[in-house]
């Protein structure tokens, strides 16, 4: 999660100076807060498919619930938020509801992990 929150730290950084030097690429780019919304969705997905990534290591898929409301729930908010609010409607919305994954991702990992190595 370091790595990744520090990376996009660094990518967001080279937006912000590509707009503050006012560079044509900066122009094909997202504006610096909806990009750095996307960016802490990165984040916090990450951490959630590390955790998954785990919980596959021992042969069980235990957050296909979890990806099912995530799915569903995204594209409705994507289609609602974004038909009202763009590109940073769209994108909160996508954040808030990784997040509400996080912590039913979260959730799962530490009950079975606790489960799988109760006799540890």
């Amino acid at each position: 999660m370091r790595v990744s929150a520090a990376c996009s730290l660094m990518v967001w950084t080279g937006l912000v100076m590509l707009n503050a030097h006012h560079l044509k690429l900066a122009s094909r780019m997202l504006a610096p807060l909806p990009f750095g919304i996307l960016l802490l969705t990165v984040v916090v997905n990450h951490t959630v498919y590390s955790e998954a990534t785990y919980l596959r290591s021992h042969k069980q898929e235990k957050l296909l619930p979890h990806w099912i409301f995530g799915a569903v729930t995204t594209g409705l908010s994507t289609y609602l938020l974004g038909k009202h609010f763009g590109a940073i409607g769209m994108l909160s919305g996508y954040f808030v509801l990784c997040v509400i994954v996080l912590g039913l991702a979260t959730y799962t990992f530490l009950h079975y992990r606790r489960i799988w190595h109760a006799d540890v």
